[in-house]
């Protein structure tokens, strides 16, 4: 029998704004957690805070659900191609920069300008080529945790299949 623990979770978004849990107590039913956008520590019921909170990821995980090197997504962030994502600063006061750290929106945001870029030298017909991205529905797949089942077709190539959710 494998014990796979849950991760545990570090960070998360409730109404836009990025959290940090510091403490969860069950018996109490009580989150307390750092709010970076008001530089406070915030107290939350635990069971409405965790229906309504937002996932949240950092550049490592972004990268590997989309494909690209971190660097190529900050070079694209400082550019200004895409929305800064919030940041989580220490509370300790170190003086480390700051990562980024994404919603499920900037992930999506990120996707469509990586959709709309071409890689490489550019085509004579002017047409973009994305290469090794993820579609859409496998990103969204990725960032839930869902089941993405593929069909191996009689060319060999593997075409990812849909199943609809059992409620």
């Amino acid at each position: 029998m494998v014990n796979k623990k849950k991760p545990k979770l570090k960070y998360f978004y409730l109404d836009g704004e990025l959290h940090k849990v510091l403490k969860i107590i069950r018996a109490e039913n009580l989150a307390i957690c750092w709010n970076y956008p008001q530089h406070k520590r915030v107290g939350y019921v635990w069971s409405d805070a965790r229906k309504r909170l937002g996932k949240a990821f950092t550049m490592m995980q972004v990268s590997e659900m989309i494909g690209r090197h971190r660097v190529n997504i900050e070079r694209d962030i400082l550019a200004g191609n895409i929305r800064k994502p919030q940041r989580a600063y220490a509370i300790s006061g170190s003086r480390r920069p700051p990562p980024y750290i994404f919603s499920e929106e900037n992930v999506m945001e990120l996707h469509d300008y990586l959709l709309s870029v071409h890689i490489g030298r550019p085509r004579a017909d002017g047409k973009i080529t994305p290469r090794n991205m993820p579609s859409k529905a496998e990103l969204r797949a990725m960032m839930r945790h869902d089941v993405v089942m593929y069909v191996k077709s009689d060319n060999g190539t593997f075409t990812p299949v849909w199943k609809e959710q059992d409620w």
